[in-house]
């Protein structure tokens, strides 16, 4: 059966009205974004999955470019919508819009380059040495919680 993807009208707004919905914890921490993000990845088939702090930033790295997994063409559509996640279990989704509600900057890298999902982040930022330092992973998602601290 093909599953059928629907807007949610501005999914990121539905997200920051009801958190309680969402998360576990309120505010929200960039421990429990880290760990639902990583688990996507393996979740997704990601065999060697990383997560790890770099000052203010949460940084999860795979072997597998989880987001350019089926269904959207343009991954970075997983930042913005609310997408169902069938491998998580009934009424799961993929948490990566979870980070653009949450974030005050989210940034990602895969073997053709990087960007900036939210946010402005400097090019002298530290995190994009970070992110692009390692080539044998196939993507990097870094994001960063406004207000918590290290």
């Amino acid at each position: 059966m093909t599953q059928t993807l629907r807007p949610v009208g501005d999914a990121v707004s539905l997200i920051r009205k009801r958190p309680e919905m969402y998360l576990a914890a309120a505010p929200p921490s960039g421990r429990e974004l880290a760990a639902r993000v990583a688990s996507d990845a393996l979740l997704l088939c990601a065999t060697r999955v990383r997560t790890e702090r770099q000052g203010p930033w949460w940084v999860i790295s795979a072997d597998v470019d989880w987001l350019a997994r089926p269904p959207l063409d343009d991954p970075t559509e997983l930042f913005f919508r609310i997408v169902p996640f069938p491998e998580g279990g009934v009424n799961s989704m993929r948490s990566e819009v979870l980070l653009t509600a949450f974030c005050d900057a989210v940034v990602t890298a895969e073997p053709a380059g990087s960007r900036t999902i939210v946010g402005s982040v400097p090019p002298s930022d530290p995190i994009w040495g970070v992110v692009t330092q390692v080539p044998q992973l196939k993507r990097v998602v870094a994001f960063r919680v406004a207000g918590e601290d290290r």
